[in-house]
């Protein structure tokens, strides 16, 4: 048995099923995010481990113990709720020491465990202050050492950095991680932005209606998609129908006149003849002068992302999206005609089904 444990939970409003039999297993001090579009059922998953909501069926374990059905103050666990729920009257200091309080732990001892919260969020100069005289991302770090001062066993994140802007966003993604490996806190946050999931957790937990569809390694959620939906909904991806064949031995899969060349495929994940689907990410494509593996495309359009050039582009499969990095060359022409190009390793082979 694992640190937390849910088991076979499920949670229904009437006939309406918003998380469908549930096992997951989360190791001591492990970094797990719930990933997945609005309505797919993470932010009640969270709430069903918080107990602020009763789950219809299944258990949760946490080191051992049963809390299934145990009331969300005798959990001790540290939250951390989208729009932070500050107090607006109490200093930072204060807003900080609130769970201590409440826990009647001495106030000695409660000055201690506040400086040493602060300064790990690094806002010790701040501790007079009110909400209201920080900026958003100092407010998310109030309401992270509020959550972690009470030391935990589990931190769960509801979508904490959804509030801040762009930059601030990307900023506190390394800063979130960095104050979660130096406490050791198991945690477990619910977001619908992959980049965040991606660039914090050990594992992402992919949800859509109410199931986890995959649960994986980071690397291998984007690299390994284990359906259409997660090679989509985790960054982009050129998807193409086709039916996996062997030719001399080695298997391809044709799609129309093209043939693409696996590499990997593990034996007897398909047959002959099976509907299969090519996924192809689009910073493994490379463009060329020369005909390559797909010859005679268009470039139909091109967007300057920054450290990135995004061409569509017009093919014999169909449109294809292809990212370049901007190495200072200069960019393709729009109406350029142009080879394409990719490296066996680079594609990926979904069942036509899942």
């Amino acid at each position: 048995m694992s640190f937390l444990d849910l088991i076979g939970v499920s949670k229904s409003y009437g006939a309406l099923q918003v998380v469908s039999d549930l096992h997951l297993s989360i190791e001591q001090g492990e970094f797990v995010s719930l990933l997945g579009p609005s309505g797919c059922g993470k932010t009640t998953t969270l709430h069903l481990i918080s107990g602020l909501t009763d789950p219809t069926r299944g258990s949760i374990m946490l080191d051992g113990v049963d809390i299934t059905h145990a009331a969300p103050n005798t959990r001790g666990l540290g939250i951390v709720f989208q729009t932070y729920a500050l107090f607006p009257h109490m200093s930072v200091a204060r807003n900080v020491a609130f769970g201590l309080d409440v826990r009647k732990v001495p106030r000695a001892e409660q000055q201690t465990r506040v400086a040493e919260a602060l300064r790990l969020v690094k806002l010790e100069p701040y501790a007079e202050r009110y909400p209201r005289e920080l900026s958003g991302g100092q407010r998310q770090r109030v309401a992270l050492a509020r959550a972690l001062v009470i030391r935990p066993p589990v931190l769960l994140l509801d979508e904490p950095l959804s509030n801040l802007d762009a930059q601030l966003r990307e900023e506190m993604q390394y800063e979130l991680r960095r104050i979660q490996r130096a406490v050791g806190t198991t945690t477990l946050m619910v977001t619908h932005d992959q980049s965040e999931a991606m660039s914090t957790s050990d594992r992402v937990v992919v949800m859509k209606d109410g199931r986890a569809i995959q649960v994986d390694e980071p690397y291998r959620i984007y690299e390994h998609p284990g359906s259409r939906f997660i090679s989509g909904f985790v960054g982009k991806a050129n998807l193409f129908e086709g039916v996996y064949r062997q030719r001399d031995g080695q298997p391809v899969v044709s799609c129309g006149e093209i043939d693409f060349e696996l590499s990997g495929v593990p034996a007897g994940a398909f047959a002959g003849g099976d509907a299969v689907q090519v996924c192809l990410r689009p910073e493994k494509l490379h463009l060329t002068q020369a005909a390559a593996q797909l010859p005679a495309c268009l470039v139909r359009a091109r967007y300057f992302l920054g450290s990135q050039w995004l061409y569509e582009i017009d093919s014999a499969l169909g449109p294809v999206t292809v990212v370049v990095t901007n190495d200072g060359r200069p960019a393709v022409e729009v109406g350029a005609r142009v080879g394409l190009g990719w490296l066996p390793d680079a594609v990926r082979v979904l069942s036509a089904e899942a």
